[in-house]
């Protein structure tokens, strides 16, 4: 917290689904952190927003990287640039839109564990969000970290034909860069799915207030829906046998 500039003790309070949630307030900024599981949310309010033009786009990621470093993970932590979408403030939270219609960069990262990616149902991959202002200014963290594991399980894993025999019972993670939600759309919409790359991951479930990874195969590809749409779509199946 003293990173980020909080030199106050924080507001403690007990949730029931978090345990203890620690809060800090300071001239138009706060953090949440909720240290049993890990989650970090950082924000400021900065009005009005700034309109200058965009630094280059690799600019944009390398400046939300050093301020990830700096203030917010541990020094043993390893992360991976993932995605770059602009976004803007509505009634209802924000939307995504064009760099030239947007308010502000959101970049998301990836943690990694034994360099395997670290992937969840409530994300698109990529547990880290941050957004940056047109002049570099962090706005907002978000960050549901994962520790370090204490219990590593060596268990064999499925082999490419064991992948190909059961890939219809892979599940659903995203559609078309997480800007569909996948609850809302029904099976029977989607006419096919076509696999185009595979990547090995540490799947997070939360299972009784404890985070358990298990390593799944993340199949990248295209949704085709009846309609003749076509969206990117993301799945993952299980890797061990």
């Amino acid at each position: 917290a003293t990173k980020l500039g909080f030199n106050t003790q924080p507001t403690i309070l007990t949730d029931a689904n978090y345990g203890e949630v620690y809060y800090w307030y300071s001239a138009g900024k706060s953090l949440r952190l909720v240290p049993a599981n890990r989650l970090f949310d950082y924000g400021i309010n900065l009005n009005p927003l700034p309109t200058d033009p965009y630094p280059p786009k690799d600019v944009i990621i390398k400046s939300a990287q050093s301020f990830l470093s700096k203030s917010i993970l541990p020094a043993d932590s390893s992360t991976e640039f993932d995605s770059l979408s602009f976004a803007r403030p509505t009634i209802e939270g924000v939307e995504t839109v064009t760099e030239e219609e947007s308010s502000f960069a959101i970049v998301n990262f990836t943690e990694k564990i034994n360099d395997l990616k670290i992937v969840n149902e409530t994300v698109e991959i990529g547990t880290i969000n941050i957004s940056v202002a047109r002049n570099l200014t962090v706005l907002s963290v978000y960050a549901d970290l994962i520790s370090t594991p204490t219990v590593l399980q060596e268990i064999p894993t499925k082999s490419f034909s064991d992948l190909v025999n059961d890939i219809s019972r892979s599940q659903l993670l995203s559609l078309g860069g997480g800007k569909i939600d996948v609850l809302a759309v029904a099976s029977s919409d989607i006419k096919k799915v076509v696999v185009e790359k595979t990547s090995v991951a540490y799947y997070k479930a939360n299972i009784n207030k404890s985070s358990l990874l298990q390593p799944v195969f993340i199949l990248s590809g295209r949704a085709i829906f009846n309609n003749g749409s076509v969206v990117s779509a993301l799945l993952y199946l299980t890797a061990a046998k």
